[in-house]
């Protein structure tokens, strides 16, 4: 995913079997963005579509997106945040579009939660 996608037209991709242990691929924070990390492309695409519940490239990069973003720690996203973030969404295990929006949003705001806190202590602290 090293392309913005093209949001005039959607692109379904379908979900693997959930009961096929494939492991989530990572994500690699880039300076302009991200991409997923797997040799091959497209079922790298599938295998992340699974974990977030989705079943279309557009909800699955904006799902991402909306990660990658609550991942900052600091200044910047935080890829070991991040992947904490995925494998948790992943083990909600979302059945659609809806459910993922909501569990992404779940997480997100637990991870920053915990971030706050983290930062406060790490301020009282000093």
């Amino acid at each position: 995913m090293n392309t913005a996608p093209n949001l005039n037209k959607t692109t379904v991709i379908a979900a693997t079997d959930r009961t096929k242990a494939a492991a989530t691929p990572r994500i690699k924070l880039l300076s302009h963005g991200f991409s997923i990390d797997h040799p091959d492309p497209e079922l790298g695409e599938q295998l992340m579509a699974d974990a977030l519940g989705v079943t279309d490239r557009e909800a699955m990069h904006g799902i991402l997106t909306q990660l990658v973003k609550s991942s900052v720690n600091g200044q910047k996203p935080d890829e070991v945040n991040l992947s904490f973030m995925i494998s948790m969404v992943k083990s909600i295990r979302p059945r659609d579009s809806v459910e993922a929006m909501l569990v992404a949003q779940m997480v997100s705001v637990h991870a920053m939660a915990s971030l706050r806190r983290t930062a406060s202590a790490k301020q009282a602290a000093t």
